[in-house]
């Protein structure tokens, strides 16, 4: 039965909405990390004067992000997402054996 507190999350999945995936997430804070950066290069651009401020955004730019999301995104999805789709392939394709409950051994 469902509450009243758990309706939003049940007309989200009847419209086929869903919460992003891990992936997805961090494709959402690597834009609100970049976007919040030129913001602040936007705010203050006597920051791009500053020798620390030019790392961090080097490492943002090279570094940090195209690593992590290399390996975010290059990688394949979950092992259990894989190995149900196997399962599921295996089980589709294993003959069906029928028994005989007045056979005898």
């Amino acid at each position: 039965m469902l509450t009243q507190k758990d309706e939003p999350i049940d007309r989200r999945r009847k419209r086929g909405l869903s919460l992003p995936d891990f992936r997805g997430w961090a494709a959402i804070g690597f834009f609100a990390i970049t976007f919040q950066s030129l913001l602040m290069i936007d705010h203050n651009p006597a920051l791009l004067g500053v020798p620390s401020f030019m790392q961090f955004i080097s490492m943002l730019s090279t570094g940090g992000v195209l690593l992590v999301a290399s390996h975010l995104f290059g990688g394949t999805k979950s092992g259990a997402e894989t190995n149900a789709k196997l399962a599921e392939t295996i089980a589709a394709q294993a003959p069906v054996h029928k028994v005989d409950p007045n056979a005898t051994v």
